[in-house]
């Protein structure tokens, strides 16, 4: 029997989590399945639950290693799979016995280089955090697809998602190792070179997100393996598209978003207020569209570099006429208003690109600022 999905699946001291996502595994109701388990390393019964599991199952392939990290198990995986198509799950996840069903048999319906799902995050019990349905779903093409993505409409994670192996051999896709958020730039830069994408909008796919004490000193290394993996992808990105300005300042903008959550929860000592000297005016006054989070984030650092925020804009009409700290919160069609309109605009958002689209439509895309940090926050 041919192989039509090798499944990798990278262990490393996953005891807790372990069965529940083999069963789900091995409960696939599609034949052809391998399913490689990469060992990395593991100090616990990792490597005992695994064993049991090849006792009972002829598809499943063990290979040992000494601990390398996720990004080069992938790698060992990818380099020794025969599927036509492979797919990546993490150890504490698990998935629908038809997560592989039914997306293989779309991606052969017309070809397609990638098939993605839905996602529900979930938590140790099982309960539903939040669910990442696929809002653009169908057939998109590489740059539709990544836009998708930048939108938040779907994960720069691979785990929601098949891919046609070719694509990864063909074009030299891999994962960095030793490092985290290794998913971004492989991520884009699969998309980018693949035909036809698929995006379904259902969930298969079942993240678990656990409750657990991240170190200062592990927090720093997720910091700069962000900064290090976001200007590599945004590198990448102005090279392959150096003509399509919203994919290039959307990820840009969306990612600064990131990188300030990060300073602001660890209290980084950087001088912001230097860097925002070089991208706002004299005593600018800005409107800030995007009140939760990452806007209150950017207001909290450019009112600290001497600048002011005059408003804030947003498109849920619940909080029209409502205030942040004495500053107001207006809608887009306040923009235009007399009051309003010599102002810049600062986008903090997740919805960069539906937003930026938004503020075209109304013929003020000119007064957007581009609030990307990338290079100027790479300093730690």
């Amino acid at each position: 029997m041919s192989i039509k999905i090798s499944l990798i699946v990278p262990v490393y001291n996953c005891e807790k989590y372990l069965e529940k996502c083999l069963e789900s595994v091995m409960k696939q109701d599609l034949a052809g399945i391998e399913v490689i388990i990469i060992n990395d390393g593991s100090e616990d019964n990792s490597l005992e639950i695994v064993e049991g599991y090849k006792s009972r199952f002829e598809n499943i392939y063990i290979i040992n290693q000494e601990n390398k990290g996720q990004g080069a198990a992938r790698n060992l995986g990818i380099k020794i799979a025969k599927g036509e198509y492979i797919g990546f799950i993490d150890a504490d996840d698990y998935i629908d016995y038809n997560m592989m069903s039914s997306m293989y048999y779309k991606a052969i319906s017309n070809d397609y280089d990638i098939v993605t799902c839905g996602t529900k995050i979930v938590n140790e019990d099982g309960n539903i955090i939040k669910e990442i349905s696929i809002v653009d779903s169908g057939q998109l093409n590489s740059e539709e697809a990544i836009l998708s993505i930048i939108k938040g409409k779907n994960t720069f994670a691979v785990w929601n998602k098949i891919f046609k192996r070719k694509l990864f051999i063909e074009n030299n896709i891999f994962f960095k190792e030793g490092c985290y958020y290794e998913d971004i730039y492989v991520i884009i830069k699969a998309f980018s070179c693949a035909k036809s994408i698929y995006n379904f909008k259902e969930s298969f796919y079942y993240y678990v997100q656990h409750d657990k004490s991240t170190t200062k000193q592990k927090k720093v290394k997720y910091y700069n393996d962000l900064l290090m993996e976001v200007a590599r992808t945004k590198e990448y990105i102005n090279d392959k598209y150096p003509k399509n300005k919203l994919i290039n300042i959307s990820f840009e903008n969306i990612q600064t978003l990131f990188l300030l959550q990060f300073i602001s929860e660890l209290n980084f000592n950087i001088n912001i207020e230097n860097i925002l000297k070089q991208k706002l005016r004299d005593k600018e006054e800005i409107i800030i569209f995007g009140s939760s989070q990452g806007g209150r984030i950017v207001k909290r650092y450019i009112e600290e570099s001497g600048f002011s925020v005059v408003a804030f804009c947003d498109n849920n009409p619940d909080l029209w006429g409502k205030e942040i700290n004495n500053i107001p919160i207006i809608n887009c069609d306040n923009l235009a208003d007399d009051k309003y309109k010599s102002y810049r605009i600062i986008i903090a958002s997740m919805y960069f690109v539906d937003i930026y689209n938004q503020l075209e439509q109304c013929n003020i895309e000119d007064r957007i600022i581009n609030f990307s940090l990338i290079e100027e926050l790479n300093i730690l």
